[in-house]
């Protein structure tokens, strides 16, 4: 059931994985049928808009009941492949948040750093070059909790100490070879030209509050040039890596986006849009939490 709470304000949903075979070794996603399953209640029960048009619900004070956004981050290969044709056949709009440095790669070090956990096959794993620790992973379940404790921190770490612990684990053993697991310049486009939206989520994906305001400036600007030069057409919205208000990115921060050209910036703090949101800090919700 919908309560009053959502009149006058909007949800921003966000989403990362949508796996055709979903499995425990990624917890940000959800699976084909599911997906597809959620859209379909979007399609009945809510009003699905896109960033443009809620943009114009709020300047004009004309937000619907039940209004929804569905944001995607990270451009991974399957929103291309899984996730449009979903929206497409249900005509539901969204909008695509692109880290520039890895359009058409094997991924981000989180994603390299899975794809090693999950194939790995010594008993142990010695990162005291790192951290000092030496991990067991002789069962699925140890390598999955060293994973998830080397995820939390390295989240925070240098992009460096992030690249050169991922070389690290492939240097000491051999992986099979790591699928293309990011959208390239052409399906970005192809997205576009469908009439999705796409948006900025930096260059290299740094947590702003870990690195200097002149890396989040050049970060910014980056990012933009090279997806209106994908695009020919103007960027105007940017999501927050990591995206929480006050730890992952500050005042300062919302100055350097707006300096950049952006109109809208998106959070991963919880919350609606509503007319007097900061439209540099805007709120996004868990997909989840609207389907509970």
């Amino acid at each position: 059931m919908i309560n009053t709470i959502w009149k006058k304000s909007i949800s921003i949903l966000l989403y990362h994985r949508v796996l055709v075979n979903p499995q425990h070794w990624l917890h940000q996603g959800m699976g084909v049928a599911q997906f597809v399953e959620r859209m379909k209640i979007l399609k009945k029960r809510y009003c699905t808009l896109s960033i443009d048009e809620a943009r114009h619900c709020l300047e004009h004070n004309t937000i619907p009941n039940r209004a929804v956004v569905l944001t995607f981050d990270d451009g991974y290969l399957e929103h291309f492949q899984v996730a449009t044709s979903v929206l497409s056949d249900l005509n539901l709009p969204a909008c695509f948040f692109i880290p520039t440095d890895y359009i058409g790669s094997t991924g981000m070090w989180s994603d390299k750093l899975v794809w090693a956990l999950k194939h790995w096959e010594l008993p142990s794993l010695d990162l005291r070059e790192f951290y000092q620790s030496c991990f067991h992973t002789k069962t699925e379940i140890q390598r999955q909790r060293v994973l998830e404790y080397l995820k939390k921190w390295l989240k925070y770490q240098p992009k460096k100490i992030q690249d050169a612990l991922v070389t690290h684990l492939f240097q000491a053993h051999d992986f099979p070879e790591m699928p293309r697991q990011m959208m390239s310049e052409k399906e970005l486009l192809a997205l576009h030209q469908q009439g999705f939206t796409i948006g900025s989520h930096t260059h290299t994906h740094p947590i702003f509050s870990q690195v200097t305001l002149q890396q989040c400036q050049q970060e910014l600007v980056t990012s933009k040039k090279i997806l209106e030069k994908i695009l020919n057409a103007p960027v105007r919205y940017f999501a927050y890596p990591n995206g929480i208000q006050n730890k992952d990115f500050e005042d300062a921060h919302q100055i350097l986006v707006k300096k950049a050209g952006y109109d809208f910036a998106f959070s991963t703090s919880h919350g609606k849009l509503k007319t007097s949101t900061n439209q540099l800090a805007c709120p996004r919700t868990h997909y989840l939490s609207v389907f509970s």
